[in-house]
């Protein structure tokens, strides 16, 4: 690991929460805020053992604070208001918010954003439902207009807005559903695992990485088949953003066959307003720390410089000073 050396000179062009931290330089320590997701999430995880390793790429003193709120939508929502210096997010909504697309049309473009390094990790899209439930395609449930009693994750998440451009590809909407006498219920994780656990509801959609805790739990109590992604859902997620991922594999979630899946892999994301320093010091500690974070979240262990200096895995443009050391190590 290795500190760098700040430059004690402050220009008019450096704003934001990190502004006037990054303008002191020198022996002064830098105060981050990094958006994450909920406790408990693989986000949260993820983000925490990152911040656990920037403050050594920082001058003396230098802290980083795990903010517990954000997901893929609120992420962006906490840059836009300032609360966040840099976090986690997905290329997905990282796109729609810099074209003001989707859930981010009615704010429109926010053309500051920009990537600092990607492909931090493993996410589906999966909706699985009791087996028991009467039908194993989207297509039967949109031809039988079924009543689905379904769990959704709370505002912020990227994953309900998923579970509704899922349905939508197959001419479903919430609206439908409710109509057809069933139930779109949002809440957070807890209440998913009491409510299928419980019979209250039949199905559950939520992005998951490997190993993700609440799917685990549900699945390990509950007899439940995931709902495949064919070439009509695909297409359709792809064209919105979403990208082509492995399979979720036999056995994940206890799964009975290879599910195919479309999601994406995590990224960290910032404004342009960031100093370019800080910028740098956070994508090098990143690589540079690759076997702590892993050791903290083995969702990590997918990670490859170089696929994380990809414009495929993040979407939008790059930071200057994280695209400026990628370049210099060749990631680029």
């Amino acid at each position: 690991m290795r500190r760098r050396e700040y430059l004690g000179v402050c220009t008019a062009s450096v704003t934001g929460v990190a502004g006037l931290a990054g303008c002191m330089g020198g022996d002064v320590g830098e105060s981050l805020s990094m958006s994450t997701f909920v406790e408990g999430t693989g986000w949260y995880v993820l983000g925490s053992a990152i911040a656990d390793v920037v403050p050594d790429y920082l001058p003396d003193g230098s802290t980083v604070d795990v903010v517990p709120e954000g997901g893929g939508v609120g992420s962006v929502d906490l840059h836009r208001e300032g609360v966040a210096d840099f976090g986690i997010t997905a290329p997905t909504s990282a796109r729609w918010a810099q074209n003001g697309e989707f859930v981010f049309e009615d704010d429109g473009s926010y053309e500051e954003i920009r990537a600092l390094v990607g492909h931090l990790d493993t996410y589906w899209l999966p909706i699985a439902v009791t087996e028991d439930t009467p039908i194993d395609t989207f297509a039967e449930l949109r031809e039988e207009e079924y009543p689905l009693e379904l769990a959704i994750a709370t505002a912020g998440s990227l994953g309900a807005v998923g579970v509704e451009q899922t349905l939508n590809a197959h001419d479903i909407t919430f609206e439908d559903i409710e109509n057809w006498g069933g139930r779109i219920e949002r809440m957070d994780f807890g209440d998913m695992v009491s409510a299928i656990e419980g019979g209250d509801l039949e199905g559950m959609g939520q992005v998951a990485t490997p190993g993700h805790p609440t799917w685990t739990e549900i699945t390990n109590s509950v007899d439940m088949k995931f709902l495949p992604h064919d070439e009509t859902t695909a297409d359709y997620l792809t064209e919105r953003g979403w990208l082509d991922m492995p399979d979720l594999p036999e056995g994940e979630f206890n799964a009975s066959d290879d599910i195919r899946q479309v999601g994406y892999r995590s990224m960290l994301m910032t404004t342009e307003s960031l100093d370019n320093e800080i910028a740098s010091s956070i994508t090098e500690a990143v690589i540079e720390e690759q076997d702590s974070i892993e050791a903290a979240t083995t969702a990590f262990e997918v990670f490859e410089p170089e696929s994380g200096a990809s414009d495929e895995w993040v979407q939008i443009p790059f930071h200057e000073g994280a695209e400026d050391f990628l370049t210099e190590q060749g990631h680029r």
